[in-house]
C-alpha cells in the first residue's frame, strides 16, 4: 500500500517541470491552460510565454507613472471668440461686476472660462482690435453725473499699455494717462467742481511732492 502511494507521489513530480515547489503552487492555483499564472512564473516565461517579462512590465509601469508613456492627454475646446460690445454686452462670453466707491460706479467686464475677447466696440464704434500676442484682461467703466471714463487693459509680452477713454457727448475720445487718473480724481471728490484748480492742485502733488500748478 505504501508503495503504491509512493509510485504516485513520484509520478506527479516528475509530470510536473516545474519541480515539487512550483508543482504545489501550480495545484493550489490552477494550470497556465486555465489562465492563472503567479507574478514568479510569468517572471521566468519571458518571450517564449505569452505573459510579459517581470523587467518589462516593471518598466511600462515606471513609464506611465513618470508621463513618458503614451499617456492620451486631455484636449481643451477652442476658445469663443467675441467683440464686447459695450452698448449690449454678450452674457455668454463675458461676466459684468458693478460696485460703488467713493461715488463712483464701477463696471468691469471679465471674459469668461474657454471665452476670449477680440475687439471692443460701443454700437459702431471700434476702441480696440486685438493684434499679434495682445491678450485681452478688462474693460473698466467709471460713471458719476455726466463723467465717464473707460480703461481697456490689455498685455502682451513686452508691456502693459491701457487704453484709455472719456465719453463726450456719446462718443469716445482717447486721452493720455495723466488726464484719465487726474479726471478720475475729480469724480472721486466729493462736494468739489469738476476741474477746479483746487482739485487739480491736490492730484499733481500727490504725485510730484513739492510740485503746485497755481
Amino acid at each position: 500500500m505504501r508503495l503504491i502511494i509512493l509510485v504516485h507521489i513520484l509520478a506527479t513530480i516528475k509530470l510536473c517541470s516545474a519541480g515539487w515547489p512550483r508543482c504545489l503552487r501550480c495545484c493550489l492555483k490552477g494550470s497556465e491552460d486555465d489562465g492563472v499564472q503567479d507574478a514568479y512564473t510569468r517572471g521566468e516565461q519571458g518571450a517564449s510565454g505569452s505573459s510579459v517579462p517581470l523587467e518589462e512590465l516593471h518598466e511600462e509601469i515606471h513609464s506611465f507613472l513618470s508621463g513618458e508613456g503614451d499617456v492620451p492627454q486631455p484636449t481643451r475646446p477652442q476658445p469663443i471668440t467675441r467683440a464686447l460690445d459695450l452698448s449690449k454686452p454678450d452674457k455668454t462670453v463675458t461676466s459684468l461686476e458693478i460696485h460703488r466707491k467713493a461715488g463712483v460706479k464701477y463696471k468691469n467686464y471679465y471674459e469668461k472660462v474657454d471665452c476670449q475677447i477680440t475687439s471692443v466696440v460701443d454700437g459702431n464704434q471700434e476702441l480696440w482690435a486685438i493684434s499679434d500676442q495682445e491678450q485681452y484682461l478688462l474693460a473698466e467703466i467709471y460713471e458719476r453725473g455726466r463723467s465717464t471714463l473707460l480703461r481697456i487693459d490689455v498685455i502682451n509680452p513686452d508691456e502693459y499699455k491701457p487704453k484709455l477713454f472719456e465719453k463726450v457727448d456719446g462718443k469716445w475720445n482717447a486721452i493720455g494717462i495723466l488726464e484719465f487718473f487726474r479726471k478720475l480724481d475729480v469724480m472721486r471728490k466729493s462736494g468739489q467742481a469738476s476741474g477746479s484748480i483746487s482739485s487739480r492742485s491736490s492730484y499733481f502733488s500727490s504725485i510730484f511732492p513739492g510740485s503746485s500748478t497755481e
